[in-house]
């Protein structure tokens, strides 16, 4: 929770300028409307006193509003400044099933595992489970089950932990005043900014927006497209192997692979023309199909995306990138691995393993068995019926367990590990943490052994060992219940 907080307040310091353009226009009538994006991204975000929308691209975009849905789509990913009404609210759903509804005044988050998230004028307060914080102007109030926190001008104040602390002198109201101050310039510059919250939340940014999206405008780039259509061979297996950018890959009932990518630099750089013209998509059939950015220096700046229809169920042995997000839907097998960008999959079938560096990763609906990897980034993993392991630092944990036919290890640091499972499995439960707590619910478990950060218990015949294994944050196990 502590962690969270920290990472909320520096997301809140990130800010930057809104581009004016020209508008297209649409009336909007007062009311609530569910916001619906198909290969958007906002290049700014802001709201308006009238009643109209704006949306503005350099590509096509189809704007269209029918009983209470705004949907804003593209055939292909796209940048756009928007413009929404102040007087309205906005329901937008993301990837990970968290939701955020807005309104010119007030921004709410429902997390996908029951955080709450409100951020307004007078600040930030965040519910989840047991734990309460309230970050203001005026200073930090953290409560939770077990300890209260108190950060302001009069001094720091922590009770209800093993030791309780009063530090409220002349160097307890020092320090606190020199939080406060921190807190509230950065809480300042949030309040003025709660359109960057909104665009960062819908963009779902992570590393790899910032660094291509984010601050830079889209218009300051020279472009090359490149498309070729692969007839597809049975059994053949696919490798795409990239340099800094994207690869999205999805499913069709065709056979045939259509390869669609972008080549792009900052036409201010030194050599545009040559290093645009040095990087390469090389593709190679056989009986299998290999995909891959050469270029001429490693060092390049040329960012290149890939978009990628393949038949379902296309068996994959290796997609990689470097500084880009993996989209990936109905692939079979592979290794899947990037740096500084997240990784999205689902629908993946067979034996897989997910990578990255400085991301998170999401995998839904997933029948294979995988092992997913990361560092400072999030782990969430729903509806999926085989994991092997689940492992990073300083990222939370997140995931349902439907399956168990070997034994599974989930590791994190510095974060909390969630557990949603079936109450039928086999399972040895093992988990352990330090300077936090463990929490089951709706669980039976026998022949139990705990303390306050360790816990062991069996569940029906017990032929697995689920091992959780955490610091500096808690543990939750409960029960699975299908979400519709």
């Amino acid at each position: 929770m502590r962690k969270l907080v920290l990472l909320i307040i520096l997301a809140f310091a990130i800010t930057g300028s809104l581009i004016a353009k020209e508008q297209l226009e649409k009336k909007l009538k007062p009311g609530d409307y569910k916001l619906v994006i198909e290969n958007i991204k906002l290049d700014s975000f802001d709201f308006s006193n009238d009643n109209k929308i704006g949306v503005e691209s350099e590509n096509k975009v189809e704007l269209t509003v029918k009983k209470g849905v705004i949907s804003i789509t593209a055939d292909e990913e796209t940048g756009i400044d928007l413009i929404l009404p102040g007087r309205s609210s906005y329901k937008f759903t993301r990837k990970d099933n968290s939701v955020c509804k807005f309104d010119g005044n007030q921004i709410n988050i429902i997390g996908n595992d029951g955080e709450i998230i409100t951020f307004d004028s007078e600040g930030l307060h965040v519910q989840d489970g047991g734990d309460d914080v309230t970050i203001s102007k005026d200073g930090i109030i953290v409560l939770s089950d077990d300890e209260n926190v108190s950060i302001s001008s009069k001094g720091i104040i922590v009770e209800g932990g093993d030791d309780d602390v009063h530090l409220t002198g002349f160097w307890g109201s020092m320090l606190g005043s020199m939080i406060k101050g921190v807190v509230g310039t950065t809480m300042s510059i949030a309040i003025n900014n709660q359109e960057k919250i909104i665009k960062n939340y819908i963009n779902e940014e992570d590393e790899d927006y910032i660094s291509k999206w984010g601050n830079d405008n889209d218009s300051d780039y020279v472009k090359e497209k490149f498309e070729q259509n692969i007839p597809y061979k049975k059994n053949m297996v696919l490798t795409v192997l990239n340099e800094n950018g994207r690869i999205k890959i999805d499913t069709w009932d065709k056979k045939e692979i259509n390869v669609k990518a972008e080549k792009k630099i900052k036409e201010s750089e030194d050599d545009y023309q040559d290093k645009l013209s040095n990087t390469k998509i090389d593709i190679e059939v056989g009986d299998n199909l290999h995909i891959e950015t050469k270029k001429k220096s490693r060092t390049s700046s040329v960012i290149v995306s890939y978009t990628i229809m393949v038949p379902n169920g296309m068996k994959v042995d290796t997609i990689k990138s470097n500084n880009g997000r993996l989209v990936l839907n109905g692939l079979e097998n592979g290794d899947y691995k990037t740096t500084n960008g997240s990784i999205e999959v689902k629908n993946i079938s067979g034996e897989f393993s997910l990578e990255t560096a400085n991301g998170r990763i999401l995998a839904e609906n997933c029948s294979g068995a995988f092992i997913a990897r990361t560092s400072n980034g999030s782990i969430n993993v729903k509806d999926c019926d085989a994991i092997r392991g689940l492992y990073s630092s300083n990222g939370s944990i997140s995931f349902d367990l439907l399956n168990a036919e070997s034994d599974i290890n989930v590791e994190t640091s510095n974060a909390q590990i969630k557990c949603n499972l079936l109450s039928n499995l086999d399972l040895k439960i093992n988990a352990d943490t330090t300077n936090g707590k463990i929490i089951v619910n709706n669980l039976e478990l026998e022949n139990v052994d705990r303390n306050t950060s360790y816990l062991y218990g069996e569940m029906n015949d017990a032929k697995y060992s689920l091992n959780l294994e955490t610091s500096n944050g808690s543990i939750k196990i409960k029960e699975y219940t299908r979400s519709y």
